[in-house]
C-alpha cells in the first residue's frame, strides 16, 4: 500500500455484535441454512494470496463452514493465472505494469487499474460463474467492484482492512513537492467520497476494532458492521511454532532483544524508538531487530548511524513469515511503534497477538485501540508516540514487569480472544445478509 502512495507522489464503547445480529441456525444448531451450496466471490485488489493473512484465515473459516469461494486476486508475477484449492477457486490478475514503479503506473493504478475487478466481476458472470455474495476487501477496489455486484443484483461486504483517506493524508506529511502534495489532497477526496457512497449502499461492513467501527458510524454508518479483529488462528500458530528456529545470532547474545516486524514506512514511527535507544544506559540498552522494510529504512539506517547505534540497530530486510516469526520468539520485547495520526487510534495489527502468541511483552505507543487492548490484558507497557524519551522512561521502568506480561498476554490469546471467538462475528455479518436474520 505504502509503496503504492509512493508512486503516486513521484508524479508530484458499543459491543462488535450490537450492530450485526445473530447468527441463524436451525434446529439442532445447525449452520445447513446459512452455508448449504453458498458460494461467495472475493475480491482481493491491494494485496496478494495467500500473502494477505487476514484474508487466508477469513476464507479458511468459510470454506469449513462449507461455503465455495471465487477469489479475484492480483498476480504478484510468478502465480498461475487459474488455481483450485478444494473449494476455493482463484483467478489472478495480471495489471499492467505490475510491480513496477514510476509515474506512468502511479497514475494508471490510482486513476483506472484499481477499478478493473469491476471487468473481472463482470467477465466472471459472463463464463457461467454464479455467486450468492461479493465480498471485497479495501476501499481502493470496493466502489467498483460493489456497482457491478449490485448490477447483478447480489449483496455486497466490504472489508476495510484500513482506513485509507486517512493514511493518504499521512502521507502528505512527508512530501516536499508541491505537486505531490496537490495529487495525494485530490485522492484523498476521491477516496473520502468512495468512503460515502460505500457506506450509504454496501449491504455489510467489516472492520479491524471497535474504535473503526465507531468511527464509521460517526461518519454515517447506519447499517450492519462486525468486528472482525486480526487475531491469531491458534491451530496455525501451534504449527508455526513447531518449525520455527531463533536465530544463532540471537541465541549467542546476552542483549536483551527488541524486536519490530513489519513494513518500515513513515506511519511507524521507528525513528523514536531508534533515538530513544540512544538514551538508555548501555549497560540496559537492548538490540533492536527491524525484520521487515520499506521507503523509510534509509533515513533510519542514517538516524542509527549519526547516533553512533550501528551495533545496537540490526535491519534484516523483509523475511519470510515462518523466519520473521524466528526472531519474535527469541526476542524479550517486541514493538508496536506507531504515529499519532487518526488512523493509528483505529489499527488492530496483525502483530499484535503475533507478539502475545510467543508470551512476549509488547512496547507499543499509546493510541486509543493499542492501549485497549494492552489495558485490558495487561501484557505490555505504552509510551507517547513521538517521545524518544518517554519510550526509553517506560522501557527502563517495566524491566522488571517483563516476564509477568509477556505471560498475560499468551493467556488473552489463547482463553479470551483469538480467532476462533473473531471470526464468529463474520460469520454472523453472513448471516444477516444471507438470510435476512433480525
Amino acid at each position: 500500500m505504502w509503496k503504492l502512495l509512493n508512486i503516486i507522489s513521484s508524479v508530484t464503547g458499543r459491543n462488535s455484535n450490537d450492530m450485526v445480529g445473530k447468527l441463524p441456525q436451525r434446529k439442532g444448531g445447525s449452520r445447513a441454512a446459512l452455508n448449504d451450496g453458498r458460494k461467495v466471490l472475493m475480491v482481493l485488489f491491494d494485496n496478494y494470496y495467500p500473502q494477505d493473512l487476514r484474508v487466508r484465515k477469513e476464507i479458511k473459516t468459510l470454506l469449513r463452514e462449507g461455503f465455495r469461494i471465487y477469489l479475484i486476486a492480483r498476480n504478484k508475477g510468478d502465480q498461475p493465472k487459474v488455481e483450485r484449492r478444494g473449494g476455493l477457486e482463484i483467478f489472478r490478475v495480471s495489471l499492467p505494469f505490475e510491480g513496477r514503479e514510476g509515474r506512468i503506473y502511479g497514475i494508471m493504478y490510482y486513476l483506472v487499474l484499481r477499478h478493473a475487478a469491476l471487468l473481472q466481476i463482470l467477465k466472471l458472470r459472463l463464463k457461467g460463474v454464479k455467486f450468492d455474495l461479493t465480498h471485497v476487501h479495501d476501499l481502493p477496489s470496493a466502489l467498483s467492484s460493489l456497482i457491478m455486484s449490485k448490477l447483478l443484483r447480489k449483496p455486497v461486504v466490504v472489508d476495510f482492512h484500513e482506513d485509507w483517506p486517512e493514511l493518504v493524508l499521512l502521507y502528505e506529511r512527508y512530501r516536499k513537492s508541491k505537486i505531490s502534495k496537490t495529487l495525494i489532497r485530490v485522492l484523498y477526496k476521491i477516496l473520502k467520497l468512495e468512503e460515502f457512497l460505500i457506506l450509504k449502499w454496501a449491504d455489510g461492513i467489516i472492520v479491524v476494532s471497535e474504535e473503526f467501527k465507531n468511527l464509521l458510524v460517526r461518519r454515517g454508518r447506519n447499517r450492519p458492521i462486525a468486528v472482525v479483529h486480526n487475531t491469531v488462528d491458534l491451530e496455525e500458530m501451534k504449527q508455526i511454532e513447531a518449525r520455527i528456529n531463533v536465530p544463532e545470532d540471537m541465541i549467542n547474545s546476552d542483549r536483551r532483544k527488541l524486536v519490530y516486524v513489519g513494513g518500515v514506512t513513515p506511519n511507524r514511527a521507528l525513528d523514536v524508538v531508534v533515538k530513544g535507544l540512544s538514551m538508555i544506559p548501555e549497560e540496559k540498552r537492548p538490540v533492536l531487530y527491524v525484520v521487515g522494510d520499506g521507503q523509510s529504512r534509509p533515513s533510519l539506517e542514517r538516524i542509527t548511524e549519526e547516533l553512533g547505534l550501528g551495533k545496537w540497530v540490526k535491519f534484516t530486510g523483509w523475511l519470510p513469515f515462518e523466519e520473521a516469526m524466528g526472531y519474535v520468539k527469541g526476542s524479550d520485547i517486541c514493538l508496536l511503534p506507531l504515529r499519532d495520526y487518526p488512523e493509528a487510534h483505529i489499527a488492530f495489527p496483525n502483530k499484535l497477538q503475533q507478539y502475545m502468541y510467543f508470551s512476549k511483552p509488547i512496547a507499543a505507543a499509546n493510541v486509543r485501540s493499542l492501549r485497549r487492548i494492552i489495558s485490558q490484558c495487561g501484557c505490555g507497557f505504552l509510551y507517547s508516540p513521538e517521545d524518544p524519551e518517554d519510550f526509553a522512561s517506560k522501557y527502563m521502568n517495566n524491566l522488571d514487569k517483563l516476564k509477568e506480561m509477556g505471560e498475560k498476554g499468551a493467556y488473552f490469546v489463547r482463553n479470551v480472544l483469538n480467532w476462533r471467538v473473531s471470526s464468529e462475528n463474520l460469520l454472523r455479518l453472513y448471516g444477516n445478509i444471507l438470510l435476512g436474520s433480525p
